[in-house]
């Protein structure tokens, strides 16, 4: 008897490809794969034939402890209808070699940071609608072996200020809402990236420099405040970017996540492997400079984290002001 290898993937199912199955990626291919969606995972050359011999494996408490077969490829080679990037920024022109840009529909990045998204325009042209992925916290233990502890569905924000038309976004909407991921449209690209933007670097900046987790930080009165600072300079800096953001609403939201919550930013500065640090805290300075904002808070955890990264003080780019 010939087992079966999943859902039914019906012809008329949206195509869906991911680019990089890392912790985020892979576990949206294989919600995506359990709904049924046709789902292809563009990997790098040295996981295509783990990942293609023993799937994906999920562990969690929202989608339940299952082994996804999507579809592992090296390279995109055929047409498919929403591509979901979810490199690290620093990987992300390596990677886009693998997907040449005829062959997505859509494109939806759910990178950290900002400055990726005229990267991916100048690569794929007008098929880009900004997102960004929260409620979410999820970790690769092994190449094949996701662990997702988070109790909440993952919650996708979205917006494309020229490329895409609102009524296709509702569909892709409809079409998250199947595979169990919340979706919200909002009203522009930039309220997509500061809204998220502005919480994850103050998380990411006060985790990545005391190496503890968010619970820690909330109790400490010295590191608190400095959460606190780099959260109200976020807001200023978004607010110039023509994004209003509440402070209080930042904080009251910090505050209700998990204590036990590390950021994948601190894992990579501990581990010293490649890290989020331009992308984040880095774009933020860079941005409030170009604005002539100030951001000491975050500039002063930035250049620690170089230091403590590199042992080896450095700055970030110079802008023409």
């Amino acid at each position: 008897m010939k087992k079966s290898s999943g859902p039914t993937r019906g012809p008329n199912k949206t195509s869906i490809a991911i680019l990089g199955p890392g912790a985020i990626g892979g576990l949206l291919a294989a919600v995506f794969w359990k709904a049924g969606f046709p789902v292809t995972c563009v990997a790098r050359v040295d996981e295509v034939e783990l990942l293609s011999k023993k799937g994906i494996h999920i562990r969690s408490k929202v989608f339940g402890n299952f082994t996804a077969r999507p579809e592992i490829v090296s390279k995109l080679e055929s047409k498919v209808d929403v591509l979901l990037v979810a490199t690290k920024a620093d990987s992300l022109s390596r990677a886009l070699e693998s997907v040449p840009g005829k062959y997505p529909k859509v494109v939806i990045p759910l990178l950290n940071g900002l400055e990726h998204i005229k990267i991916l325009r100048d690569h794929f042209g007008t098929k880009i609608a900004v997102g960004m992925i929260g409620q979410i916290e999820a970790q690769k233990n092994k190449i094949d072996l996701i662990a997702h502890p988070s109790k909440l569905s993952p919650r996708i924000e979205l917006a494309s200020d020229k490329d895409i038309a609102p009524k296709h976004l509702r569909k892709i909407s409809q079409i998250f809402s199947k595979a169990g991921i919340e979706t919200r449209l909002l009203n522009s690209e930039a309220e997509v990236i500061w809204r998220k933007l502005v919480r994850l670097n103050a998380i990411s900046c006060l985790t990545a420099l005391t190496n503890k987790p968010l619970g820690f930080i909330r109790q400490n009165k010295k590191w608190k405040k400095m959460l606190e600072d780099c959260a109200r300079e976020g807001v200023s800096v978004a607010r110039a970017e023509g994004v209003s953001l509440n402070f209080a609403e930042i904080i009251k939201k910090i505050n209700s996540l998990p204590a036990g919550l590390k950021t994948s930013l601190q894992r990579d500065i501990a581990g010293k492997f490649d890290s989020e640090l331009e992308a984040i805290p880095g774009a933020v300075i860079r941005r409030a400079r170009q604005r002539r904002l100030k951001c000491p808070a975050i500039d002063d955890i930035y250049q620690k984290l170089v230091k403590k990264t590199f042992k080896t003080r450095h700055k970030p780019t110079k802008l023409a002001l």
